[in-house]
């Protein structure tokens, strides 16, 4: 029977059941599912919404904030530019720039190089008429239109990066050598900002910075047809700005990987995706009622729950097991946007405030002292960006348990935990799943059921229902009492 929801949210649960779909071969292949009884917690580059967590962000600050943002920005690149120095094109370095360097403790194999680089940048002309331009002419301004500035402001960071390693006889000689010659009057640049500003007003400065958004990516791209395969290069001298924008989002917030569940299992559409057009199967869990929280909830094992010290091996993980609320999703709710500089409540508030909100001894005025209520309200927020889908998925009706990276030490490609076998209470094969993958299905359950005398599990077969135009099941019953019957004769 197909269940309906409030308009926009995930439809409820009742019964205490949710559904997982899985493919055969994530069952009974590569990862054995079942046999290990596990859930595994994806990344959002895995999953099949492109918009999966995102978070619109704004930049709106002073001239400290902007000045910090800049510093951060050459650091990050220094660090980049040293490895393309180094490697080359021998490696792919498009994966591998480092966001998380902290400009009051910059990392040893640029410690040198960094000061006297982020002295320059600060003072160049260039760089103030930028920090000036955002702080008092813009009272905020979008990811999209951040991209001229920033890429300006790129240009100069590559010619004064270079020159640095270039007095450091770490190069002989760079493509940016002429740089300052060919730059126009920052000054001049930027009153023509000012007046093209009060003339067309702020929705003209965004139409344009999406086309030159645009221009930036389709250029990108004419150079990778023409068969310029430098790749760490291309990013290094052009794509850097874009991709640091991208990567910036880690600052506010952590890594985080989801398992979806859903609340109903007769969606065509759902068996087809899911469960590899209908040949998979689809698990039936018994879940955890609400108590305090209002959530239902299932217990996991295989969690890190802390950490202990061994003289020998330093700090070891302990497992164990965690209780995981499940989350409506929000299909109806467009997520709002929020300023990057008050959401920096992932960073220690010592760091916070030397590398963010302190700049040549003078404070921001939009400094934030990261208390309770300011944390309450960062989470909340976190949890919204991760619950929030488009109208377009409303037929999932998911439910998902979510796992946030607060320190780090989780594997980008996701995490597996398991569950107590108890609380898989039954089984729908899907229309076409093949036979003989039933009967391997049907082993690893009766052995299963043997070990943990779980006589409630149940075998479900699916169908097509004309009546409803949905997929719905019936129980195995035969099958079932032979599998009541195993469980107490063992």
């Amino acid at each position: 029977m197909c269940i309906t929801s409030e308009i926009g949210m995930t439809a409820p649960i009742t019964n205490n059941t949710l559904y997982r779909f899985r493919t055969i071969n994530g069952l009974l292949g590569e990862y054995e599912e079942l046999e290990k009884q596990s859930i595994f917690f994806a990344p959002p580059k895995l999953l099949n919404d492109p918009m999966e967590g995102s978070r619109l962000i704004h930049f709106k600050g002073d001239e400290v904030l902007w000045n910090n943002f800049f510093k951060h920005y050459l650091l990050t690149l220094l660090h980049h530019a040293m490895g393309v120095v180094l490697i080359g094109e021998k490696e792919d370095l498009s994966e591998s720039i480092q966001i998380g360097f902290h400009t009051s403790t910059p990392p040893d194999h640029v410690r040198n190089l960094f000061p006297n680089t982020s002295t320059q940048i600060a003072e160049h002309s260039l760089c103030k008429e930028i920090v000036n331009f955002l702080s008092n002419h813009r009272d905020e301004i979008s990811e999209v239109e951040l991209i001229p500035y920033l890429t300006l402001l790129h240009h100069l960071a590559l010619f004064i990066v270079f020159e640095t390693m270039k007095k450091n006889s770490l190069i002989d000689k760079h493509p940016y050598e002429d740089y300052e010659s060919k730059l126009a009057d920052p000054a001049e640049m930027f009153q023509n900002q000012i007046d093209l500003l009060k003339a067309h007003g702020d929705g003209w400065i965004s139409e344009m910075s999406e086309q030159t958004r645009n221009a930036f990516e389709e250029m990108e791209l004419i150079q990778l047809i023409e068969g310029d395969n430098s790749k760490n290069w291309q990013l290094l001298s052009s794509g850097f700005p874009r991709r640091y924008l991208k990567e910036i989002h880690k600052l506010m917030y952590g890594n985080w990987y989801t398992a979806c569940f859903m609340t109903d299992s007769s969606n065509s559409s759902v068996w087809g995706n899911y469960a590899e057009k209908h040949t998979g199967v689809c698990l039936i869990y018994d879940v955890n009622p609400p108590k305090s929280s209002n959530r239902y909830s299932l217990t996991l094992g295989n969690v890190t729950v802390g950490h202990s010290w061994s003289k020998h091996s330093g700090s070891v993980k302990r497992k164990g097991n965690r209780l995981f609320e499940f989350h409506d999703i929000d299909y109806d709710s467009k997520p709002t946007s929020i300023n990057f500089f008050e959401y920096l409540g992932r960073l220690p508030q010592v760091i916070a405030d030397s590398s963010w909100f302190t700049f040549e001894g003078e404070r921001s005025k939009h400094a934030i002292t990261f208390d309770n209520e300011k944390r309450e309200k960062y989470w909340a927020i976190r949890t919204d960006s991760l619950t929030t889908k488009s109208k377009d998925w409303e037929y999932e009706n998911e439910k998902r348990l979510i796992l946030d990276e607060l320190l780090g030490g989780l594997p980008e490609n996701g995490s597996t935990f398991t569950y107590d076998f108890k609380s898989l209470k039954g089984m729908i094969f899907g229309i076409n799943t093949p036979t003989n993958k039933k009967l391997e299905i049907y082993n690893i359950i009766e052995r299963k059921v043997k070990e943990n005398r779980h006589v409630r599990f149940k075998f479900y077969q699916a169908y097509y229902c004309e009546k409803s135009d949905t997929i719905e099941h019936k129980e195995l019953s035969i099958l079932n009492k032979k599998l009541i019957a195993a469980c107490e004769y063992s």
